[in-house]
């Protein structure tokens, strides 16, 4: 059956050193390859590491179990390729330093075919001692615009057509989400845990200085979204825009003074009452955490 259509295709980029993949190995080896398929899609920084995937992919033996490479120093460029090689008739985007949990999220998945998006829970950790952080389930379309996690998300793969994630260090999964229009979609949200989230990693990918620069540009697609929307959708999408802009300023505020306070300015002028209403939302979430 392992050489029929799988039900899920999983693609995880990588770009960790070599011996940090133990996460990621310990779960993929108790995936069930006759509904799975695993991309692996490395974007190769050095050799040991490659070497380690590619002993790791021939030691499962399994035909789901692929590994693919390129360079392009950022998670967009490696999920688009993933997309690409990807036959399953769902899609998850996860990372290799988390540990989703793959038989909930294929329990919810046979439960409801016609959905175009399942939603799940997900549950922070800390990188360093495992210990819980935060739990959170969602229930309305609201809260994948003010708390989005692609990786708690599994998408049919007709409705991401020709969707692609801009190729950037932060923000990327964002404007990926607003480009898909999700607000038009069937959305499934359920109280079980899809994903347990790492945090403290000092690995991390928005952790660079350039994922800062990056964001600027994701403001950028962001705003320019918010001011051609209808007014439905443009309420939501002013969520994601005062949280990235947010997000700027406690990294660097220096590079959200000028042109990103610019576009806040443009967005503001377009719809006013908006902003303030997405500014408020986001306040009023930040005091509940």
């Amino acid at each position: 059956m392992e050489n029929s259509q799988p039900l899920l295709s999983i693609v995880i980029p990588i770009s960790v050193g070599p011996g940090k993949l133990e996460r990621m190995k310990s779960w993929i080896s108790e995936v069930d390859f006759e509904l799975c398929e695993v991309n692996l899609v490395h974007d190769v920084r050095d050799a040991d590491t490659h070497q380690e995937l590619d002993d790791f992919v021939n030691a499962t033996k399994k035909q789901n179990l692929r590994l693919f490479q390129g360079n392009w120093g950022n998670p967009g460029g490696p999920r688009n390729e993933g997309i690409i090689q990807s036959s399953g008739h769902w899609i998850a985007f996860w990372d290799c330093d988390d540990i989703p949990n793959v038989r909930n999220v294929l329990n919810c998945l046979v439960k409801n075919l016609d959905a175009d998006v399942h939603v799940g829970g997900f549950q922070i950790l800390d990188s360093n001692s495992e210990l819980l952080i935060k739990k959170t389930t969602s229930r309305k379309i609201q809260d994948l615009y003010m708390n989005p996690g692609l990786w708690r998300m599994i998408f049919r793969r007709e409705v991401i057509g020709e969707t692609v994630f801009p190729e950037r260090l932060m923000g990327e999964d964002q404007n990926f989400l607003m480009n898909l229009r999700i607000t038009s979609m069937k959305i499934d949200f359920h109280q079980e845990i899809f994903y347990n989230y790492f945090v403290g990693n000092s690995n991390q990918l928005t952790l660079q200085p350039r994922a800062i620069k990056d964001l600027r540009f994701s403001i950028l697609d962001t705003c320019i979204y918010f001011v051609n929307a209808d007014a439905l959708e443009r309420k939501l999408v002013g969520i994601m825009l005062i949280k990235q802009y947010l997000s700027l300023m406690k990294r660097n505020p220096f590079l959200g003074i000028f042109k990103p306070s610019l576009l806040m300015l443009v967005a503001f002028l377009r719809s006013p009452l908006i902003i303030i209403q997405s500014i408020t939302k986001v306040f009023k979430n930040l005091g509940g955490e």
